[in-house]
């Protein structure tokens, strides 16, 4: 893995974008004390201030979904942006993403919301060919749309016995007025989750 304690020019990428709204509500100051990794990063890692590991294969790091190598219960909190819509096997990522996180720690996942995003309820994504889903905050519409709380809150019951986390956070964010369909989002068309493990 490769370490990084910095502060650069931001790129406007989908979590630079959310970065100055992040600094007005305090969210690195409450979520991301300590040592924390960001699976999928690419180019674009989060910028928490403190001590982080950047996890995408275009550093070499390996694969998301498996984590490899990666220790249970090695980090403070875990960040992806905008890779679960990606990932061929989400159940697997997120139990993998679960099982690295301290107890105690937070879980920061954030995706697109398909009606702000997307304008369009059926794949492909209009933006990206390698979208495997949609998400919207509550709402399932199969085939291709996943109601991401329900869900997150399906697979983290299932990887232990008892209640094991707390959704803090999951909301839709909408930073700039409505663009129209044929225009790509300069702002935060997405949802963000913020969830913490109790044991």
């Amino acid at each position: 893995m490769t370490k990084y304690n910095f502060h650069f020019d931001r790129v406007p990428a989908e979590t630079s974008k959310a970065h100055p709204r992040r600094e007005r509500e305090s969210f690195f100051k409450n979520y991301c004390a300590g040592l924390g990794i960001d699976i999928g990063c690419g180019f674009d890692p989060i910028d928490s201030g403190g001590e982080v590991y950047m996890f995408d294969m275009i550093h070499g790091q390996g694969d998301a979904t498996r984590m490899d190598h990666v220790d249970d219960a090695t980090f403070d909190y875990v960040h992806s942006s905008h890779l679960l819509e990606h990932i061929e096997e989400p159940e697997i990522a997120v139990r993998n993403w679960w099982r690295v996180l301290k107890p105690g720690g937070y879980l920061l996942i954030m995706v697109p919301e398909r009606d702000l995003y997307e304008g369009k309820t059926s794949l492909p994504s209009r933006w990206n060919e390698d979208h495997k889903r949609f998400y919207l905050l509550d709402f399932y519409e199969p085939p291709c749309t996943v109601g991401i709380v329900h869900w997150l809150g399906q697979q983290l019951s299932s990887f232990g016995s008892g209640m094991n986390y707390k959704i803090l956070s999951a909301r839709t964010l909408q930073e700039e007025p409505d663009s129209p369909p044929e225009v790509h989002s300069a702002g935060e068309y997405a949802i963000e989750l913020v969830v913490k493990k109790l044991r």
